[in-house]
């Protein structure tokens, strides 16, 4: 909301999209479905995690609610292997060595975007905006599959697009030229 008033108050002469890429992508699949969306133009969503490309154990599931609830700040690696961001080692060594990026995740952040990827994923049927939505075949990640479901359900005014070899990162991966063109074009067609 803060981001949509800022860009309001800076650009009211132009159509606003969201963009939002894998947990970005969650957020803002929840954003259009649980809020008021009459200024947005449309949304971006990239390699949502709605799920992720392996599901947890059931057991795994019950202690991280478990440990949500109680040690809601206790963090735990958040297992991703740098190889399945991109096909470009140059991108991927760049996210190893990014001194910002620790690899943790709290027991509490992990259950709320699990929890809210389900729900995303069960109401999609709430969209009310353009969407596009793009997943690469390769996402080790978040589930691909996951976007198919999503698409079906969100509405009849929604593109998707899948990029075949492609990794988790799709804008950081070799066919990124492609996709921003594709981005480009759809961008340029919703805000006719």
């Amino acid at each position: 909301e803060e981001l949509l008033m800022y860009a309001r108050a800076e650009y009211n002469d132009l159509p606003i999209f969201l963009y939002g890429h894998s947990l970005g992508g969650n957020i803002v699949a929840n954003y259009i479905l649980q809020k008021n969306t009459n200024e947005l133009q449309g949304a971006i969503i990239s390699s949502p995690w709605f799920e992720l490309a392996e599901e947890p154990a059931e057991w795994q599931i019950k202690l991280a609610k478990f440990f949500s609830g109680v040690l809601p700040s206790l963090t735990q690696s958040n297992q991703l292997d740098i190889n399945h961001l991109t096909n470009d080692d140059q991108v991927n060594q760049a996210y190893k060595n990014d001194s910002l990026v620790h690899g943790r995740i709290s027991t509490r952040m992990f259950t709320e975007c699990y929890q809210a990827g389900l729900w995303a994923l069960e109401n999609a049927h709430k969209n009310k905006i353009p969407l596009l939505i793009y997943h690469g075949t390769e996402d080790a990640i978040t589930s691909a599959n996951a976007s198919k479901i999503f698409t079906e359900k969100a509405g009849d005014d929604v593109t998707y697009h899948q990029w075949e070899g492609v990794k988790h990162e799709p804008h950081n991966d070799f066919k990124k030229e492609e996709l921003f063109k594709t981005i480009l074009k759809w961008v340029l067609d919703k805000s006719e």
